[in-house]
C-alpha cells in the first residue's frame, strides 16, 4: 500500500470519528431499538426536556401509587402517567395545573405549546422505536366534578407463551378466594432482584425496548408494599437487577375496564397551594398479546436448565419500563385473576 492510499485512508476514519461524535448535545442516545434501519435516526433520540417529563411522571406516579390506592381496593387497575399527564395539560380549562407541573418539576419550557409539543413528539419516538407498543387515551368528558379519562394499552411478550398446566395452577386472590386459571411460562435468561421486602422480574416485550416488571411483596400484602413504593426504591431495583437462568410463571394479564377515582398531587405555585379540585375517573385497559415470528422461542427450549422457578400467584404490581430511560410507561396492580 503506497504512502498516498494510507493518509486517505486514514483521513476517512478521522471523518468518520468526528462526524460520530457531532450529535445533538440536547440528545441522548443508545435506545435499544429494532429494526436496524432505525439505528442512528431520530427514533434513538430523547432531548433533555423529554428525559425530565419522565423523571417528573415516574415521581408523580409513586406519590399517586401511595396516596390514592386504598386497602378496600379489590379489582386489578391500571393507568399511564405519562399520557394521563398529556391528557391534563391538553385541556386549557386546567392552566393552573399546567402551570403548578411545569414549575415544580424545573422542566424550564417557554410556554404551555412548547411543553405539548414536547409531549407529542415524545409519543412519536416511542411509537418509532416500538410500533407493537399500543397506547390510546383520550378525556371522554369533563364536567364540575369529574374529569373521565379512557387508556387503553397492549404490547407483544418477546417469547412465545405456554400454558402451565400443572395441578397448582391456582392464584390466591386478594380477597382470599382461590381461583384456578391457566399460568403463563417463560424460561430464559431473564433479569432479577431479589431482597427481604421484594421479588422482581424484568421479561423483555417484543424487540427489547420496553420490558414488563412484575412486582411480588415476600412479607406483606400488596397495598402495604406499594405505600412504601417511590422512585428511589424503583430506581435502585432496576439498577440491582442481575440475568438468571429462571422460569416464571404467571397469569396472562388482561385487564378490561379496570375502573378508579385517581387523586393528584398539590403543588405549591407562587407561594400558594395548587390542586386539581376535580376527581379524575380513568377506565382502563391492559393486554399483553402474543408475539409470532418466524422464529419463535418457546418458553421451554432452553439447553440450560432454570435454576428455579418463581412464581407469581398472589396479587404482584407490574410495571412496563422503557429500558434506556426508565420511564414507567404504564403501571397496574393484578389483585383478582378471573
Amino acid at each position: 500500500m503506497n504512502h498516498s492510499v494510507k493518509i486517505l485512508l486514514f483521513l476517512c476514519v478521522l471523518t468518520m470519528f468526528f462526524t460520530s461524535c457531532k450529535k445533538d448535545n440536547n440528545s441522548l442516545y443508545g435506545i435499544s431499538i429494532n429494526p436496524s434501519s432505525l439505528v442512528g435516526t431520530e427514533a434513538e433520540a430523547f432531548t433533555i426536556q423529554q428525559l425530565r417529563m419522565f423523571s417528573a411522571s415516574n415521581t408523580n406516579v409513586a406519590y399517586m401509587m401511595q396516596n390514592s390506592f386504598a386497602d378496600t381496593i379489590r379489582n386489578n387497575i391500571c393507568f399511564s402517567p405519562i399520557y394521563l399527564i398529556n391528557n391534563l395539560l391538553l385541556d386549557t380549562s386546567l392552566s393552573n395545573w399546567t402551570k403548578a407541573y411545569t414549575n415544580n418539576y424545573a422542566l424550564k419550557f417557554n410556554n404551555h405549546n412548547a411543553l405539548i409539543n414536547c409531549i407529542n413528539s415524545m409519543q412519536n419516538t416511542i411509537k418509532e422505536i416500538d410500533s407493537s407498543l399500543y397506547i390510546f387515551t383520550k378525556i371522554d368528558s369533563i364536567n364540575e366534578n369529574h374529569i373521565n379519562i379512557s387508556e387503553q394499552i397492549s404490547i407483544e411478550m418477546k417469547y412465545m407463551l405456554k400454558e402451565n398446566n400443572d395441578f397448582d395452577n391456582i392464584f390466591t386472590n386478594i380477597s382470599g378466594d382461590k381461583p384456578r386459571i391457566d399460568f403463563i411460562e417463560i424460561s430464559d435468561s431473564i433479569s432479577f432482584y431479589s431482597s427481604d421486602d421484594e421479588r422482581v422480574v424484568e421479561i423483555p416485550t417484543n424487540n427489547g425496548a420496553y420490558n414488563l416488571m412484575l412486582f411480588m411483596p415476600t412479607d406483606k400484602d400488596i397495598m402495604r408494599y406499594i405505600k412504601t413504593f417511590d422512585e428511589e426504591k424503583y430506581i435502585s431495583i432496576i439498577q440491582s437487577l442481575h440475568e438468571r437462568q429462571i422460569s416464571v410463571t404467571m397469569p396472562l394479564i388482561g385487564i378490561n375496564n379496570s375502573n378508579f377515582t385517581l387523586s393528584i398531587p398539590s403543588f405549591v405555585y407562587n407561594d400558594s397551594t395548587i390542586s386539581l379540585d376535580k376527581k379524575i375517573n380513568i377506565n382502563s385497559s391492559f393486554q399483553i398479546r402474543q408475539h409470532l415470528s418466524s422464529t419463535q422461542v418457546t418458553g421451554v427450549s432452553m439447553q440450560t436448565k432454570p435454576s428455579e422457578t418463581i412464581k407469581y400467584n398472589s396479587p404482584f404490581m407490574f410495571i412496563l419500563r422503557g429500558r434506556n430511560t426508565n420511564a414507567i410507561m404504564f403501571i397496574g396492580l393484578y389483585l383478582t385473576a378471573k
